[in-house]
């Protein structure tokens, strides 16, 4: 059950960073703050997915253990 939640919280945390990287790109690039949002959005999104792709590994492992 816990890591069912940390997985849903892992794939709203990832559409948070596009939703960011994607407001930055449409408020212009070439504002004062417009590049940092781009680069806090992608971090979030590739920080996340790496620790979705660990979560998701982990449960499948798991699920082996419980099966053998």
């Amino acid at each position: 059950m816990k890591n069912k939640f940390l997985t849903y919280l892992l794939y709203v945390l990832i559409g948070m960073g596009f939703f960011i990287s994607v407001l930055a790109l449409f408020a212009g690039i070439d504002e004062k703050y417009g590049i940092n949002f781009l680069a806090i959005g992608i971090l979030v999104m590739s920080i996340c997915s790496m620790l979705l792709r660990a979560v998701k590994r982990n449960n499948s492992k798991k699920q082996r253990e419980v099966h053998n």
